[in-house]
């Protein structure tokens, strides 16, 4: 999830526009993830650094809810500060960070269902329709 460095709120496409040039590619034989946009050169992250790679540890609020993500690179801070254009973090969610989401769904008591998300607005899937794809696309 992109960040603001300074607010610690989530950024969104809706408040970057610029964010619709970029490009993600995942390699699968080196567990990579490579972010490009015009004018810039390939960042690769990992997909699943281990723990001891995550730099630190940061409070965001997404939406309603103060979750934590723990911070990419420094090379990453560095690609997205200069295309976006204002300082940026680039979180990685926290697994041992939980983000429960019942106002929203309650819970279910007969199966122990406690409904929670990482960085999603609300939930951990979303809902496209076939015409959204095909205007994406």
């Amino acid at each position: 999830m992109l960040t603001d460095a300074r607010t610690g709120r989530f950024i969104t496409q809706r408040q970057v526009p610029r964010l619709a040039l970029t490009k993600v590619t995942i390699d699968p034989s080196s567990n990579t993830l490579g972010l490009s946009a015009p004018t810039t050169s390939t960042l690769h992250l990992a997909l699943n650094p281990r723990d001891a790679d995550l730099s630190s540890q940061y409070k965001v609020r997404v939406w309603y809810d103060d979750v934590y993500g723990s911070s990419s690179s420094e090379a990453a801070q560095k690609w997205l500060t200069a295309f976006v254009g204002k300082p940026t973090r680039l979180l990685y969610r926290d697994s041992r960070e939980t983000r429960l989401v019942p106002r929203y769904l309650p819970g279910d008591p007969t199966c122990h269902l406690l409904p929670q998300s990482g960085f999603a607005d609300v939930f951990p899937f979303h809902t496209i329709t076939e015409p959204s794809l095909s205007h994406v696309n």
